[in-house]
């Protein structure tokens, strides 16, 4: 089977996603006016939901291809000299003067490969995907603006795959990270140890030691992104050199991934939104799903801390019915703690929740009533998309910056925080 996901739909959301923010109005940036935009929490999680999705399906595409369980046709964007380079490389399309291919040249490419793509599935799956190629063929032009710059997966057995998009529509990075697919991830997911990480240099000085030094992060997750003995560059040092050449004035950074992907896209978002790096806009954005708890105590008063700081802002979307976001809760000696606000999708309800509002109660009551049956399903990440979906209209009406001030999502000490921050940025400064 070339693809385990339908790749075709999501592909044609993540094009258009300059659709759902074009009604919406921007208004506060946490900390750079010309930050993310303040838009409703649909508006913002939807299009990092479908990215999520995508970077499952491309691995499987690319993967395919070099193992030659498809033959792809060459196009006058990817030629068949790319291709060859890019099965022995990883993609980076950022030649000189261009942010990547655009992903009207990667539609171009699915048509010109369309019966190859379609092969092995089903008359039901087949008769979907011709209806999304006839829906792409309608919306192409709105995926002018949008690129793929890099897609590392050429070390997937051994290191974590993650892609940048560059929107220059809606002036955004997106670092998408993906979910656990070989024994690699899953050895990584359940390597139940904890791992000294430095506090990130932006806030050190507000804590005392051991804190100002370290907080504590999962293992597993932490040597896929620092400390991987397989490979040459570590993973968190690539990601730096992608998107800089990439970031201009005015842009935004998203950090997003479904489960292993999540987790890993917590940490970086920490981690990258509290270095002293002056190219890098803040707040940084980590929108998750189904991401396992990655860290201790004191990572979450850090975390909670970059937050105040208007550094970070973070949306972690759960099912009550997925056991994935539960785990590890212990590990010897330390409770793990998850972090953000939690935005847990029920099907006739929506709860939302900060860190600050979290307990120890919550957490083993959150770990223990699972439903163990369709275990899969529920982690499924097209699932979580059909949750989305059906909530739409109320998710349509919050927006994540109001949310942070909210004291019946966040604890009261820290909308106070929250609050004076925004004032205080908001005062024009004397001359």
């Amino acid at each position: 089977m070339i693809m385990k996901r339908v790749i075709y739909l999501f592909l044609l959301q993540l094009l258009c996603v300059a659709k759902l923010s074009v009604a919406e109005e921007s208004s506060f940036a946490v900390v750079d006016p010309d930050g993310p935009k303040d838009l409703s929490v649909y508006a913002e999680t939807m299009p990092m939901m479908y990215a999520s999705n995508f970077v499952y399906d491309i691995a499987d595409l690319v993967d395919s291809a070099r193992n030659g369980k498809v033959k792809l046709n060459a196009t006058k964007a990817i030629t068949k000299e790319m291709m060859m380079y890019f099965s022995n490389n990883s993609l980076d399309f950022r030649w000189p003067e261009r942010d990547g291919i655009s992903f009207s040249d990667i539609f171009e490419f699915l048509m010109a490969n369309k019966d190859g793509v379609m092969s092995g599935r089903s008359k039901e799956e087949k008769a979907f995907q011709e209806a999304f190629f006839e829906d792409m063929t309608r919306h192409q032009g709105t995926s002018d603006g949008v690129y793929l710059a890099t897609y590392r997966s050429i070390h997937q057995q051994v290191s974590c795959v993650y892609g940048v998009v560059k929107d220059t529509n809606e002036k955004q990075i997106i670092l998408i990270f993906r979910g656990s697919i070989t024994g690699k991830d899953w050895k990584s997911n359940f390597k139940i140890l904890m791992k000294d990480m430095r506090t990130p240099k932006l806030i050190k000085h507000k804590f005392e030691k051991p804190l100002n030094e370290s907080v504590t992060v999962h293992k597993g997750f932490y040597d896929y992104l620092f400390d991987n003995n397989n490979i040459e560059t570590q993973v968190y040092e690539k990601i730096r050199n992608d998107i800089k050449p990439l970031m201009e004035d005015g842009y935004s950074l998203y950090v997003t991934g479904h489960s292993l992907g999540g987790a890993l896209a917590t940490i970086v978002a920490f981690k990258i939104a509290g270095s002293k790096k002056e190219w890098i806009p803040r707040p940084v954005t980590a929108i998750t799903f189904a991401s396992p708890i990655n860290g201790a105590d004191d990572y979450r008063t850090a975390f909670e801390q970059c937050e105040k700081d208007g550094l970070l802002r973070h949306l972690r979307v759960v099912l009550p019915e997925d056991v994935v976001p539960a785990i590890p809760p212990f590990v010897v000696g330390k409770t793990l703690k998850h972090v953000g606000i939690n935005l847990r999708l029920a099907r006739k309800k929506i709860v939302t929740h900060h860190s600050t509002l979290s307990n120890t109660v919550s957490a083993i009551k959150n770990s223990i009533f699972k439903p163990v049956f369709r275990a899969t399903h529920w982690h499924d990440p097209v699932t979580y998309h059909n949750r989305l979906t059906e909530a739409a209209d109320d998710l349509k009406q919050m927006k994540l910056n109001d949310l942070y001030q909210d004291t019946s999502v966040v604890s009261k000490d820290f909308a106070q925080s929250f609050t004076k921050l925004r004032v205080a940025e908001s005062v024009p400064q004397e001359e």
